[in-house]
């Protein structure tokens, strides 16, 4: 695995940090470490979402699929989850492993936003900026953020306004 960064921190952070995510000793949440802080302290600014989706029996009938979130080391459902795609979570097209990554990215996000709102850590409150940055291993989920997000956003706007007609 590369340990290239695909995004920008503080000016303090750079090739001399030691690892691209840390955990904080208090709150177990992964985060990005920032060169500006004292060494026992952790930057809460660029937190870390890990992202993982599977399709067992890829595009074919009867496949299965499940989605992987972790946002903390504590190992637990408060910050590990382990999804079965269903209809539920997935009532759209066939299972598929690009779509489960894909998902897996969608419910990861979904699921801090929620669980941020009652569990933020006190080095959080009151953060002037704070910022998720997904890591997946999946090219179809960095390239769709990065470069196919804009065409995606028209081709869906351009389907719902059908809809509406």
């Amino acid at each position: 695995m590369s340990s290239e960064r695909l995004f920008h921190v503080c000016k303090g952070c750079g090739p001399h940090v030691d690892s691209i995510f840390v955990s904080c000793s208090k709150c177990k949440r992964f985060l990005v470490p920032c060169g500006n802080q004292k060494k026992d302290q952790c930057c809460h600014h660029h937190r870390v979402i890990f992202t993982d989706g599977a399709c067992s029996s890829n595009g074919k009938q009867g496949a299965t699929a499940g989605l992987g979130i972790a946002i903390g080391s504590k190992g637990s459902e408060q910050d590990q989850w382990s999804i079965p795609v269903d209809d539920v979570v997935d009532a759209n097209g066939r299972r598929t492993s690009q779509r489960a990554e894909l998902l897996a990215a969608i419910y990861g996000l979904r699921l801090v936003g929620s669980h941020d709102r009652d569990t933020l850590c006190p080095a959080e409150r009151g953060s002037k900026y704070l910022y998720w940055i997904i890591a997946t291993d999946s090219q179809y989920v960095v390239k769709g953020m990065t470069e196919w997000f804009d065409n995606w956003k028209v081709r869906s706007m351009l389907v719902l306004s059908c809809f509406l007609l």
